[in-house]
């Protein structure tokens, strides 16, 4: 929907009569959501930024955000900028000697913001969208009150009388319904022109009606240009016209069913007006009332750990679908050892005769001999074995994990957010403990031991967050986490931690499976990164390795911390 002055001033008159006097508690100036939203004790009134677009509600009461600052403050009124798209709360604080402040609401498209302003000093409290340039918008600045440029108005001789204020009321929403109603109908366009006017100046304290006047001084409704739902005060010649109760009710309408042309668009369109955090459309009235608002933070924070679920169950399907079968890897590594003698060393195939008769191509590892390949296949078995045995149970639980992941995050968009969602959402409690790039566990002899979390927390862990002389740990020849172990002597570290050591860098990597893995070592000092790696991807120098049968048991024994 689009804002003009007219639409403004009739908006702050709507609300001053509706809220005045209320009892404000706090204010959330949420930058990712790009949403405010002052908590009243009568109402809850958000302003949510969409690029150009700007959605205005006022909803039921609701319970603050942790995020929310609290702002003990009765409302002395709101006003509108004479002539423009700004509207100011005048809020006068209840206790406290800080000087009482003005909310200053900018409805001015892709740049709008919103402002908290000091009365007596005029400096900048705090601000949703901390801006440089013409207009320097930052906390502890004075506040730069917007300037009206000049606009020409309507063109014709009908209007030359009109002076320079009236035709501030011009906009994009009423320009073209006036210029043709002035070739038609002149003294009707002017008479238009007027009472656009006059809805617009009610936003000016001194030009309103007297408070018992029950009638609105306009007809509420929804214009329909070009498909697009625009709630306005007043019927345009020509326009579709749907009237509404009040204006704020037509907001509510236009946000909650959005653009008719928009086809499936408006079923994925969702109530809460702070956009994420909204709940889908559930064909109750356009009017109805609105979810309570959840804030971007915890919001991204479900939506990360659903994608994160989701990429489990995604990976373990993967797994389980590219298992080989055991049996076959039986029957061809007992066809090498039979036929041992018609296997080449450095052949990377072999077609033997089977024992049926048919030929079998076996692959092998040209560095090995017959023997040696058919162990290695029959260790390939035994992890396969392994895996379809220990699969379906990993991946049921996935799957369950998924399944609460999507439940948290849908009952999130409709705005019911669990308890200890919203206390870990905190942006105290974020700050004050990031997440780190490693999980903690420690061994039977009480060394730590650090593990990765993936590719890119891998090199976080071996750069910045190991000491020279700890032991660093990875499974040879394939996939796995980074694993650090906290030794600082120059001596060997005990056989048995550096085993447990090894064993959960073993049970972290793509050879979890096997029977026996061998895991290479080395002081962090020996490890480095060369220059446009991959991520993850290290050089490791003086290496030893030890080998490790993997034992899942192990994580669960030395787990201090996921």
């Amino acid at each position: 929907m689009r804002w003009d002055a007219v639409l403004t001033g009739a908006l702050a008159f709507e609300l001053d009569r509706r809220l005045e006097g209320a009892r404000l508690r706090s204010v959330l100036l949420d930058r990712p959501g790009r949403t405010a939203v002052l908590y009243f004790r009568e109402a809850a009134v958000e302003i949510g930024f969409r690029g150009p677009e700007i959605q205005f509600r006022v909803g039921p009461p609701v319970e603050p955000v942790p995020e929310a600052r609290p702002l003990a403050a009765r409302l002395r009124g709101v006003e509108a900028a004479p002539g423009d798209r700004v509207l100011r709360f005048h809020l006068q604080r209840v206790r406290g000697k800080a000087e009482s402040p003005v909310l200053v609401v900018e409805m001015t498209g892709a740049r709008g913001n919103v402002v908290m302003v000091g009365r007596t000093s005029g400096r900048i409290l705090s601000v949703l969208f901390q801006r440089e340039g013409t207009r320097h918008l930052q906390s502890g600045h004075p506040y730069p009150e917007l300037t009206r440029p000049d606009r020409p108005g309507v063109e014709g001789d009908v209007l030359a009388g009109v002076s320079m204020a009236d035709r501030a009321w011009v906009s994009p929403i009423n320009r073209t319904p006036l210029r043709d109603l002035e070739e038609t109908d002149p003294d009707r366009a002017q008479s238009l022109w007027r009472e656009l006017a006059r809805i617009g100046r009610l936003g000016i304290p001194g030009q309103r009606p007297g408070s018992d006047d029950p009638e609105p001084p306009f007809s509420a409704g929804l214009l329909d240009p070009d498909g697009a739902l625009q709630p306005y005060p007043a019927a345009l010649p020509d326009m579709a016209w749907e009237a509404s109760e009040s204006l704020l009710a037509a907001l509510e309408g236009a946000a909650g069913r959005g653009d008719r042309g928009s086809g499936d668009r408006d079923s994925e369109r969702r109530s809460s007006p702070g956009g994420p955090g909204e709940a889908p459309d559930t064909g109750e009235s356009s009017a109805g009332t609105p979810a309570p608002y959840v804030p971007a933070s915890v919001l991204k924070g479900l939506e990360d750990a659903a994608k994160s679920a989701s990429r489990t169950v995604r990976s373990l399907t993967r797994e389980r679908d590219r298992l080989p079968d055991p049996a076959d890897l039986r029957s061809k590594a007992d066809l090498l050892l039979a036929r041992a003698g018609e296997v080449r060393r450095g052949a990377e195939a072999a077609e033997l005769t089977g024992f049926d008769g048919t030929v079998v191509e076996v692959r092998l590892d040209p560095r090995l001999d017959g023997p040696a390949n058919a162990r290695k296949l029959y260790d390939e078995a035994a992890r396969a074995e392994r895996a379809i045995q220990d699969l379906p149970g990993r991946l049921a639980s996935a799957e369950d994990a998924l399944r609460t992941a999507e439940e948290r995050l849908d009952a999130a968009r409709a705005g019911q957010v669990p308890e200890d969602v919203e206390r870990s959402s905190s942006p105290a409690q974020s700050t004050s403990r990031a997440p780190l790039p490693y999980r903690v566990f420690r061994t039977s002899g009480g060394i730590e031991v650090r593990v990765g979390r993936g590719s890119r927390k891998n090199d976080d862990l071996t750069f910045h967050h190991a000491r020279p002389m700890d032991v660093w740990l990875h499974a040879r020849g394939v996939p796995g986490a980074h694993v650090v172990l906290r030794w600082n002597r120059e001596e060997k570290p005990p056989a048995r931690d550096l085993e447990e050591a090894a064993g959960l860098a073993a049970l972290y990597s793509r050879a979890r499976h096997s029977s026996s893995v061998p895991v290479d070592w080395t002081r962090r000092k020996h490890v480095r990164k060369p220059r446009k790696a991959a991520p993850g991807s290290v050089v490791p120098d003086r290496v030893e390795t030890v080998f490790v049968d993997p034992d899942p048991e192990l994580v669960e024994r030395l787990r201090v911390e996921d």
